[in-house]
């Protein structure tokens, strides 16, 4: 059966090659990694609040943070 969508591409390939998978659902904040980087970000830059005055200190402490 030929199908354009890769993802199913990929499905049909693990299950001819028996490749075992474990379930996982289609979105999980715990396992996106780039969820973490936003939350100690928030983190590191609400230590900072009281701090920034100005729309550009506020962009400087985001590059900070950032970086």
């Amino acid at each position: 059966m030929f199908t354009s969508d890769p993802t199913q591409m990929v499905t049909n390939l693990i299950a001819l090659q028996n490749i075992p998978t474990l379930p996982e659902p289609a979105f999980s904040p715990d396992l996106s990694l780039i969820e973490h980087v936003w939350d100690e970000m928030e983190r590191r830059l609400r230590s900072l609040k009281n701090q920034l005055a100005t729309l550009a200190q506020l962009r400087q402490a985001l590059v900070q943070i950032w970086n």
